[in-house]
């Protein structure tokens, strides 16, 4: 008689059953882990996103004017609050300033807000790459004023058919009707204190010394600055008495003890007491 064959037993041992099992149980805790980190970390995006924003729609829309200048661009990061690896000058060498709260960073010609950058790229380098059709960073004629650039400008030679004709303040004030948009300086007071625009960039001269000055900005006082350069001139020396000269330079903030004296075809610094 033949006897059956025992089929093969399929049951495991219970020892590594519970081993599986516990292996299986770790798996599905950290994948559990896992899914709240990433629920948690989207949820922080979100929020962060949202805080940019509103915080966006608060922040200068476009041109800003008055961080047209490398060292106004750099004061204003004395009010960050985050850490970078780039040096506040990189930022505002790269056209950027901080934001009023402390917390972006913000191009002054396309108003571009950067939130941060890669420890190997500088601000300038993500400025290209993020906004490369912004004004500043092609190279176009925005107003920026470079850190080490003087307001006083190198002499052009004065033409004497200009002086009769800018004698006239009407005329003065005419020859700025091509004046940059950048640049928001008051162009009647401009006018009034002697001067009439060149045509290039926001350079002024005096039609009666001859002295010649650039980068204005709207709290610049033209009289003020007419009397720090060039207070021998004689145009200046008719409308303002000495007392007047004095006081104006006193009051000028910057460059103490010196002066520009004109002639026709030079210039030269001199110290004064």
């Amino acid at each position: 008689m033949l006897m059956a064959e025992a089929e093969p037993s399929h049951a495991m041992d219970p020892f590594k059953v519970n081993k599986i099992a516990e292996q299986l149980a770790q798996k599905y805790d950290r994948i559990k882990r896992i899914g709240l980190w990433l629920n948690q970390g989207s949820c922080y995006v979100q929020e962060e996103q949202e805080k940019f924003k509103e915080a966006q729609a608060r922040l200068h829309q476009g041109y800003n004017p008055k961080m047209r200048s490398e060292i106004s661009r750099l004061k204003s990061f004395e009010n960050l609050k985050s850490y970078s690896s780039c040096s506040p000058s990189e930022r505002a060498k790269g056209g950027f300033y901080c934001t009023e709260d402390g917390s972006y960073m913000q191009c002054f010609c396309c108003g571009f807000v950067l939130l941060g950058t890669p420890q190997d790229k500088t601000p300038y380098i993500c400025h290209q790459e993020f906004q490369p059709n912004c004004d500043f960073i092609k190279g176009l004629e925005v107003g920026n004023i470079p850190k080490y650039e003087v307001r006083v400008q190198q002499n052009i030679d004065i033409d004497l058919d200009k002086v009769q004709v800018y004698s006239i303040e009407e005329k003065r004030v005419e020859s700025y009707k091509d004046w940059p948009n950048y640049s928001k300086a008051d162009l009647i007071r401009l006018a009034r204190a002697g001067f009439y625009f060149t045509g290039v960039r926001d350079t002024v001269q005096c039609h009666c010394c001859g002295g010649t000055l650039s980068h204005w900005e709207q709290e610049d006082d033209p009289w003020k600055e007419h009397a720090k350069w060039f207070p021998e001139c004689e145009f200046l020396q008719s409308k303002k008495s000495w007392d007047e000269i004095a006081h104006l330079i006193k009051e000028y903030d910057g460059f103490t003890g010196i002066s520009v004296m004109y002639t026709l075809n030079s210039v030269a610094y001199s110290l004064y007491c």
